[in-house]
């Protein structure tokens, strides 16, 4: 069922395609925060990012813990971006498979291309895979910025 180069392909191809929504979504955010809402708050004569550097940065030593868990912390938005993608990314499997299954495709006319299970399966697992490297990934950015801002802060 889960065997051959087709399938490990299917896998390769989900897993980079999950992967490649999420980066695509946050530089997606990114540049919409960047255009639309640095003019809203600099209108408003506030800067971008200028109260969560300053709050991050210089903190008394007492509220240091609180500091050391909201600048560790990742916003939820990522996780709801890791999630969107991989369903975007099984999506595009599906519809593959679809394809395969009507002919739709123009290399399928000629050669005639087959959906299976066993494929929709390997898009599947791909997808898992994908968001296995995407969690590690924000998981590790957490732990990096633990070490990287919170312990450089005095503690009491």
């Amino acid at each position: 069922m889960l065997s051959g180069r087709d399938k490990l392909y299917h896998i390769l191809a989900c897993a980079a395609l999950t992967i490649l929504f999420f980066l695509a979504s946050i530089v997606a955010i990114e540049f919409y925060k960047k255009i639309f809402i640095r003019d809203l708050q600099e209108e408003n004569g506030r800067g971008a990012d200028d109260a969560d550097v300053e709050v991050c940065a210089s903190s008394p030593s007492h509220v240091t813990n609180k500091i050391c868990s909201a600048c560790s912390s990742i916003p939820k938005k990522y996780y709801i971006l890791g999630g969107i993608s991989g369903v975007a990314a099984m999506l595009v499997g599906i519809a593959k498979e679809i394809g395969d299954a009507y002919d739709i495709w123009p290399r399928c006319s000629s050669v005639g291309c087959q959906s299976t299970w066993g494929d929709i399966l390997a898009d599947f697992i791909g997808v898992i895979v994908g968001e296995v490297i995407i969690f590690s990934a924000l998981w590790l950015r957490v732990g990096f910025f633990k070490d990287a801002s919170c312990r450089t802060l005095p503690l009491s």
